[in-house]
């Protein structure tokens, strides 16, 4: 084989693991936040852009009934979660199960909806009716992550006008796609792990004995599970 080619494979394979090493996003993710304005893409939290072995623990689509045995196992750890909620579920459940000085409650749209098939106005309508009902039940978000981890104009303007702070993730469990296979979701997320990493799971995908070992298997690794907002502390990296 050419020894020019085979160093271009060297430099590809080496710049890839770099890469792997500090985000793991569905294939796909990636050309899609290529093809979006940069300046909107930088308006959401991606990752810390830190040295320290800190990650931070994400739950997507609840409330949930599973959530319940979720919230137990990070009780018996006392390990901290954020919580993106999806509005028009709250009232079909008992939220005081989920009452931690351990766990922040954000916003995941009123119904999950696909921003980027609404106006602006369509956007701004469902991210304060979200609100709403968060409110009547006593809770002041201050973060939002997007359904489908989308992002456009129109999210960064509703944020703005309702003061919340956009948050992605730089480590997909792919959950979503490999519910029935477990061991892949675990393999997932402790092979991918880096300081100031945000790991991204569903409460209706992880299954709890899934959850306490993916817990026990980061803290191996000598990283510590923080809150959401003190990894907010430091400069987001985003996918190059």
């Amino acid at each position: 084989m050419n020894l020019r080619f085979i160093s271009i494979i060297l430099v590809l394979t080496i710049s890839f693991r770099a890469y792997a090493e500090d985000f793991f996003l569905y294939p796909k993710y990636i050309p899609y936040l290529s093809k979006k304005d940069p300046q909107v893409v930088k308006s959401f939290y991606f990752k810390g852009d830190i040295n320290r072995k800190i990650v931070a623990l994400t739950f997507d689509d609840g409330p949930s009934e599973n959530g319940y045995t979720l919230v137990s196992v990070l009780k018996k750890y006392n390990v901290p979660a954020t919580f993106f909620w999806i509005a028009n579920r709250i009232p079909e459940h008992d939220i005081n199960r989920y009452k931690s000085k351990l766990f922040i409650i954000g916003v995941h749209t009123y119904s999950h909806l696909n921003y980027d098939k609404l106006t602006e106005k369509e956007i701004l309508d469902d991210v304060e009716k979200a609100l709403d009902l968060f409110h009547k039940n006593n809770l002041n978000p201050q973060y939002f992550r997007p359904a489908y981890g989308i992002v456009n104009q129109g999210i960064v303007e509703a944020l703005n006008k309702n003061n919340l702070k956009g948050i992605l993730w730089s480590v997909d469990s792919m959950d979503w796609k490999y519910f029935e296979n477990q061991q892949i979701i675990i393999q997932n997320v402790v092979s991918h792990l880096s300081p100031g990493s945000i790991i991204l799971m569903h409460e209706t995908k992880i299954k709890p004995e899934t959850l306490e070992i993916i817990i026990n298997e980061i803290i191996r690794q000598g990283y510590r599970i923080v809150p959401l907002n003190e990894i907010l502390k430091y400069p987001s990296r985003y996918p190059d």
